[in-house]
């Protein structure tokens, strides 16, 4: 493929970005603490991981970004529902946002679905069909991987 993507995690105290090629190996990673005020100031820090990560890519194309955010998420409509952390957040549209502003393709999901898709994609997960991942952080929560998918429910 010869491109980049780009993985966003949204977190109560800080946003954590990675830029990985098609292989899913991280070329590099960063972060900012996370604003305790406003959603568009936190979504500012978020466009400045991106800038930053963007450096690296050396003029090859970015396929998309995906974003992990704590809490309940509209998939259909890429907004926050809830977001007991980031109370600011709850009803933002994110996706449109950030479509609008790097014309990219953007996914989102709930963090710990995030983080227990790539456990089955590129950790130990990979060895299991089926698993519950169990995120421990600002906030609890667990993704459950069936048949190598994530399960909504």
């Amino acid at each position: 493929m010869g491109g980049f993507i780009i993985g966003i995690d949204l977190g109560g105290t800080k946003i954590a970005g990675a830029l990985a090629n098609s292989n899913g190996k991280i070329i590099k990673d960063t972060f900012l603490p996370t604003p305790k005020t406003s959603a568009i100031n936190i979504y500012h820090t978020i466009l400045k991981v991106i800038k930053e990560l963007k450096i690296y890519c050396k003029h090859k194309k970015i396929y998309g970004i995906g974003f992990a955010v704590p809490g309940q998420i509209d998939l259909e409509k890429g907004i926050v529902i809830n977001a007991p952390n980031l109370k600011s957040w709850n009803g933002f549209s994110l996706v449109t946002q950030l479509k609008r502003d790097l014309n990219l393709p953007i996914i989102i999901d709930n963090d710990a679905n995030a983080a227990a898709l790539a456990e089955c994609l590129f950790g130990s997960g990979r060895k299991f069909n089926d698993f519950v991942y169990i995120t421990v952080s600002t906030g609890i929560g667990s993704g459950i991987i069936i048949n190598k998918k994530i399960f909504y429910g």
